[in-house]
């Protein structure tokens, strides 16, 4: 078990409270305060905070970049914790 509670007391475990997501091939803008990570396809995913999120979504979406942003979901807060915790 990786963790138990409400959607809100898993995602308080998790620093980046957003998602942002893009296609593969994508430029990343310069992220200040969060974690970039990219799928097996080439996908990308950035978690940062509300502010960040949406500077860099603004930003990207000037690029003409596709653009997913949403507070983290139960999916991201699982991949999250089991990466930290998967050396254990």
């Amino acid at each position: 078990m990786v963790g138990i509670g409400t959607l809100e007391q898993l995602r308080s475990l998790v620093k980046h409270q957003y998602s942002i997501r893009l296609p593969a091939g994508v430029t990343i803008p310069e992220v200040r305060d969060g974690t970039v990570m990219t799928g097996k396809e080439g996908e990308i995913q950035i978690l940062t905070g509300e502010e960040e999120a949406y500077t860099l979504s603004g930003e990207l979406l000037r690029e003409g970049a596709k653009v997913s942003i949403s507070r983290i979901s139960l999916d991201d807060v699982f991949f999250h914790l089991v990466g930290e915790r998967g050396g254990e």
